[in-house]
């Protein structure tokens, strides 16, 4: 009975625990992992990942956003100066 009483809070504070550490992480989607405010780890592949549960959180950002930067040219103005953009 004494066993019970103590096994039982035990084994759901190591559940939350458990939940509380695991994270997914989706295809379209990539992570960063954050301690106390400082990124720690970023994941970009997919599935199922770990953190320190309490301490560390996770922020999501999407793939799908693209930052390109564009090769510069060269433009040539109505006074035919050649301008580099």
């Amino acid at each position: 009975m004494k066993a019970t009483k103590f096994l039982l809070p035990a084994v759901v504070v190591l559940g939350i625990a458990l939940f509380q550490s695991l994270f997914i992480v989706q295809e379209i989607s990539q992570a960063i992992v954050l301690q106390f405010g400082d990124p720690k780890k970023i994941v970009t592949k997919a599935g199922l990942n770990f953190k320190i549960p309490f301490i560390q959180n996770v922020v999501f950002l999407d793939k799908r956003i693209l930052n390109l930067d564009s090769a510069p040219e060269e433009v040539i103005a109505a006074d035919q100066k050649k301008i580099n953009s």
